[in-house]
């Protein structure tokens, strides 16, 4: 009756009412629920010697993750009455993983002894392991890759052994390549492995990780002993990283012990000396694994690392401290001059692939090139935010600290020596981070920056206000004399490789006081005060839309510089009210209203300005003016300006016009030809003023045919006609004028 049932079934198998069945079986058995959704497709073949399935695919609550096509076994029953499984072919056509499963697996508080595991394996034989096209997605391996997968596999539990082979082989892009050979045998158990892996070019390793541009990874293995205190030899290398020597450990017992101990040399300048690492682990039964110590030494630089792994709940629990002396010597991995000293400590907790990281720094007398600091210290704490795309993607940061006595090349950035800082921003799955907020206080002033930043293309766009209560504590620090309180707020933008960058901001200044006159005047009682200052392709600074207005004065204008060139463009605008403020400058109450117009050209070191001012109803010291009008024209360096400046005054008896050119050469001001007419009268000359000795050299010529025309212009009743000539020349006692004057019927009003 059993051979009957035995061949009854045998032969429902072949039918395809009989596959379809047993497919669907098959399928019942193996979806063991929401995470673990198993789809069959159609069975053909032998059933059971020679089985063909041509699709199966495997989903779980994100969906389908793999998926297997045309899969053959082959095996021989005549090897199960020698007690062995024969299995010719194990194979597939194509193999699509397209990610990793989600976790969700049951514990199993079963231990773990390798001669257990070895002991449960059947007498088996894998003649042919073969996959023709393995492919992973993007969230495997970084980028799409695929395969050839061959292997073979042998136990033979009368011995107690294990041996086989797996290799894969890239078939899709740049050559790469893996291999392992095992043999586990003996009693005592004994070990004998080699282990290669060769990305040449495809760099999946560092595509997997999120990291662009690290290099392709090289690595070998080998080794051979019993595996109570087996040994084996690492060697690797990341092309842009560095290399690794180390020697390995496993100890196997009831628990699972690896150590490794060796040298990284990095692939950076100056790194000519092996760093020394090490790390002792120990995996406890099924589920634990303890990392007893893991280390880092490196000329002065000290790295811990411990903790504990729970496998099958996937959580991980550690501690970790990193110090050093001088930190000049992580010049090689930065790039710039540092130094100080570093303590840093701190934890992981959490599930593995989104840790929670909570850390705490100290570093006194840090430098990083031209920028220093007394003391900085900072808490932070990361909090995973999202699924874990990376381990550079997905998380909040927290952190606040204090930051003493900061120095840019010589000069101090804040006037106070502490300065509070507080930070709360986050990495997300589109690459960038995000600026919350970055405030920074102190007793006189608050910055708070928002924002974010792109690191892959330098990209940013952000938003920063500040409240300076006492404004002198900034200006004392570059010689400027300014009190008051201000507050401004801006918007910026800017891309680090294009590079492009922009500013437009805008504030106010309230309660100033200055020293300087002019400063003090202009000020009362509030200033307003805009710009748009924008850096395009790295070469071209503009300032446009740029404006200061208060109550006695307006300026507005615009400029740009070509940073290679040196080229300026620029245009400006200044409005003066009432020119009471600037009654000091001439020495005389003064009164009335000034435009200024003036454009600017050429380079930095050759500059050329062109200004035209107007102004109406004018008072000096009494005298009235109804209109004025100047044009001046500069060239040349800034050290040896040259130029011409025309004057019309309107006075109410009449005009006033003057004229002449100029030439600055240190302390030498040269005016030639000069001439000044009014009605009836004419004065020209030439003149050679020496500033520092306050004395004039050149001869001046005039003449009026009726004074009483000048009455208005100097504000003096006066007569006649006069013809002068002067000589002007330095003396031994300062200045020496020889003067001819020839007057007619003079009057004044003191006779």
């Amino acid at each position: 009756i059993l051979l009957l049932a035995v061949g009854l079934f045998f032969a429902l198998a072949q039918t395809q009412v009989g596959k379809r069945q047993l497919a669907a079986l098959l399928e019942k058995a193996l979806s063991t629920g929401p995470n673990m959704q198993v789809s069959v497709g159609r069975l053909d073949g032998l059933i059971p010697f020679d089985i063909r399935l041509d699709s199966l695919q495997i989903s779980d609550d994100d969906g389908e993750w793999l998926k297997l096509d045309n899969l053959a076994l082959r095996w021989s029953p005549g090897s199960l009455i020698r007690g062995r499984l024969r299995i010719n072919e194990l194979s597939a056509g194509a193999l699509l993983l397209d990610r990793l499963p989600l976790s969700g697996g049951k514990e199993s508080g079963r231990g773990f002894s390798p001669h257990v595991l070895l002991a449960s394996l059947p007498k088996c034989v894998i003649e042919r392991l073969a996959i023709a096209q393995w492919s992973v997605g993007a969230d495997v391996a970084g980028k799409p890759a695929s395969f050839t997968v061959a292997g073979r596999m042998r136990s033979d539990t009368s011995r107690i052994g294990l041996e086989g082979f797996l290799r894969l082989e890239r078939t899709d892009g740049p050559e790469a390549r893996a291999s392992i050979t095992w043999t586990l045998r003996g009693e005592p158990l004994s070990l004998a492995l080699d282990v290669l892996v060769d990305e040449g070019k495809s760099s999946l390793m560092s595509r997997a990780l999120g990291r662009e541009n690290v290099g392709s990874l090289f690595l070998e293995m080998h080794g051979q002993g019993p595996v109570k205190d087996w040994k084996g030899k690492l060697l690797a290398e990341i092309e842009t990283l560095g290399a690794v020597e180390a020697a390995v450990g496993l100890m196997v017992q009831e628990d699972v012990r690896l150590t490794v101990d060796g040298g990284f040399l990095p692939a950076l300048p100056g790194g000519n000396a092996a760093e020394r690492f090490s790390a002792d682990s120990a995996a406890h039964g099924t589920r634990d694994t303890a990392l007893r110590q893991a280390g880092f030494k490196s000329r002065g630089v000290d790295f811990k690392f411990s903790g504990s792994l729970d496998r099958q709940k996937q959580l991980l629990q550690a501690e970790f401290s990193a110090s050093t002396e001088d930190l000049s010597v992580l010049k090689t991995y930065v790039g710039a001059t540092m130094g100080g000293r570093l303590d840093l400590k701190g934890n992981l907790s959490g599930p593995i692939k989104q840790p929670r990281v909570s850390f705490r720094i100290t570093l006194l007398d840090p430098t990083v090139g031209d920028l220093q600091a007394q003391r900085l210290e900072g808490e932070f704490l990361l909090n995973p935010s999202g699924p874990p795309a990376n381990p550079f993607q997905n998380f909040n940061v927290a952190g606040k600290g204090s930051l003493d006595g900061l120095v840019y090349a010589e000069s101090n950035l804040f006037p106070e020596n502490e300065v509070l800082w507080t930070l709360d921003a986050q990495s997300s799955t589109n690459e960038a981070i995000y600026l919350k907020t970055l405030n920074l206080e102190a007793e006189s002033f608050l910055l708070r920056l928002s924002g974010w930043f792109k690191p892959d293309d330098l990209s940013f766009k952000g938003n920063a206000s500040a409240d300076i209560t006492e404004l002198s504590r900034f200006t004392d620090l570059v010689g400027a004399r300014l009190s008051g309180r201000t507050s401004f707020r801006a918007s910026l933008e800017g891309n680090g490789r294009t590079p492009w960058f922009a500013v437009e901001m805008e504030g106010r200044l309230r309660d100033a006081f200055s020293p300087h006159p002019l400063l003090a005047a202009i000020a009362e009682p509030e200033v307003f005060y805009a710009c748009r200052l924008e850096l395009v392709d790295g070469s071209i600074l503009s300032i446009s839309d740029a404006r200061i207005s208060s109550a006695a004065a307006k300026l507005a204008g615009q400029a740009s510089v070509h940073l290679s060139t040196k080229d300026i463009r620029g245009r400006f605008y200044l409005e003066l009210p009432d020119i009471e403020v600037i009654s000091w400058l001439v020495g005389r109450p003064s009164g009335g209203s000034v435009t200024v117009d003036a454009d600017i050209s050429g380079t930095i070191s050759a500059p050329v300005l062109s200004a035209r001012a107007t102004g109406s109803n004018l008072r000096v010291n009494g005298v009235h003016i109804r209109q004025a009008d100047a044009t001046l024209s500069v060239e040349g360096p800034p050290e040896k300006p040259k130029g011409h400046i025309e004057l019309a005054l309107q006075y109410p008896e009449g005009p006033l016009r003057a004229a002449g050119h100029f030439a600055l050469d240190g302390p030498g001001l040269k005016l030639s030809p000069f001439k000044m007419s009014a009605p009836g009268t004419l004065v020209s000359g030439d003149l050679y003023l020496d500033i520092d000795r306050q004395t004039a050299e050149g001869s001046l010529r005039g003449a009026s045919e009726d004074l009483s025309g000048l009455s208005g212009f100097l504000g003096e009743k006066i007569g006649g006609s006069a013809h002068f000539q002067a000589r002007l020349s330095p003396g031994s006692q300062g200045q020496d004028i020889v003067l001819n004057l020839q007057g007619k019927d003079l009057a004044a009003s003191y006779g």
